[in-house]
């Protein structure tokens, strides 16, 4: 994206202009897709299209800059297509795609890789039982099938992605588990910048959810939140969009100044089997810097508490 370790420097760090043998795992954000020239990955997805960015960009114009991604691709490339979201496939009907096609899905076993009865499939066999991932919800099993299928097509054999996939334990700042403190567990999903991203984290918790909301103001609507907060007890926000997002979603709803103040009042409020969870739905730009800054900020208080 446009934060963390540049692709530049991974080019000077392992001298890739001289060396072959190497594979870079990339996200790029649609910020730097509008700018590509001859940019072109061997391998590239959409897992999926969420509006986003509505302060800098219409939103058809949102959607079309993501599909450059493979505007650069050949037919000895491989995009990989979310088989069951029907937006993409709108998308690359209107910029079609010239590299080979494989599919992903949770729900059909007509994919090249699919969840099937608590069972991931590769090249229809039997890849892995989900209950060894260890990360949470079923975005995360949806990241896993997308991350298996890609190395597979690279070469790598099934009992590695097997035990690679058994052995991660997830990354800071997307649905992170923090600790838990008197049966209250707490999660930092700070990297849930818009909508969608924060109904993903919803639907991994069935129950006891405090919600932590706000930040910059992007102008989003929040309005589909509401069919996923059945597992929400309480809604809190902060930040200077927290009282418009919050009273959008809850009539119920706490307004508090600051991401310390949300997490003291939730904790006030909390009881052992409670779950605060930390999903802002915007970005950070109110307060922190970035969206790792904030979830650092959130790790921070939490283990002063």
């Amino acid at each position: 994206g446009n934060i963390g370790t540049p692709l530049c420097d991974l080019v000077l760090e392992y001298d890739l202009l001289n060396n072959d043998g190497y594979y870079i795992s990339l996200e790029i954000s649609n910020h730097q897709l509008i700018d590509i020239d001859k940019f072109k990955a061997d391998i590239s997805t959409i897992i999926n299209l969420a509006p986003d960015h509505l302060e800098t960009m219409p939103l058809e114009e949102y959607y079309r800059s993501k599909t450059l991604i493979y505007k650069n691709a050949n037919k000895d490339d491989y995009f990989l297509l979310n088989h069951d979201d029907q937006l993409i496939y709108e998308y690359v009907y209107k910029y079609p795609i010239r590299s080979k096609i494989k599919t992903f899905s949770l729900t059909s076993n007509k994919a090249d890789i699919y969840l099937k009865d608590e069972y991931i499939y590769l090249d229809k066999e039997i890849l892995m039982p989900i209950n060894e991932i260890k990360i949470k919800g079923l975005h995360n099993i949806q990241n896993v099938l997308v991350c298996a299928l890609g190395t597979y097509l690279l070469g790598v054999d099934k009992k590695t992605i097997r035990n690679s996939i058994a052995n991660f334990k997830g990354v800071k700042h997307r649905l992170e588990f923090v600790k838990e403190i008197n049966g209250i567990s707490y999660y930092n999903d700070s990297k849930a910048t818009n909508v969608d991203a924060t109904i993903t984290a919803l639907k991994a918790f069935d129950e006891n959810v405090i919600l932590l909301v706000g930040g910059y103001e992007k102008g989003l609507d929040v309005s589909p939140i509401k069919d996923y907060l059945k597992p929400v007890k309480q809604i809190i926000g902060f930040g200077y969009a927290g009282e418009r997002i919050s009273k959008d979603l809850s009539d119920n709803s706490i307004i508090v100044n600051t991401l310390k103040d949300a997490i003291i009042e939730a904790n006030k409020l909390a009881k052992a089997g409670d779950i605060i969870l930390l999903s802002p739905t915007t970005s950070s730009y109110d307060q922190y810097n970035n969206f790792e800054e904030r979830g650092n900020d959130f790790i921070k208080i939490v283990n002063e508490l």
